[in-house]
């Protein structure tokens, strides 16, 4: 598995990339979750070694599977949703 061969970033805002995974299998979010753990391991790495960037991920995802009409803008959507929904879960954990 190789992060930057599977994945095409695309910039959508100024701090919000969309990941694009090409070889993910449509019913099985392994592939995925390998893929986000490798980037969290990366992004942990570089704190330890640049504590001062303080680098930090919010995400979410969808699989064109779960969208019947099969319209990236729905998926694109349901991504998003999840990943507010991550943050909301994230904001509530530090709060305790």
């Amino acid at each position: 598995m190789d992060f930057y061969h599977d994945i095409t970033i695309r910039k959508m805002e100024e701090h919000e990339r969309m990941l694009l995974i090409k070889r993910a299998n449509t019913e099985d979010t392994t592939y995925v979750e390998a893929l986000l753990e490798q980037l969290r391991q990366r992004i942990d790495e570089t704190n330890r070694s640049i504590p001062e960037l303080n680098l930090s991920i919010s995400y979410g995802y969808a699989m064109r599977s779960e969208i019947e009409e099969n319209i990236p803008e729905k998926v694109y959507q349901l991504s998003d949703n999840r990943m507010y929904e991550y943050k909301r879960i994230y904001k509530q954990q530090r709060e305790g």
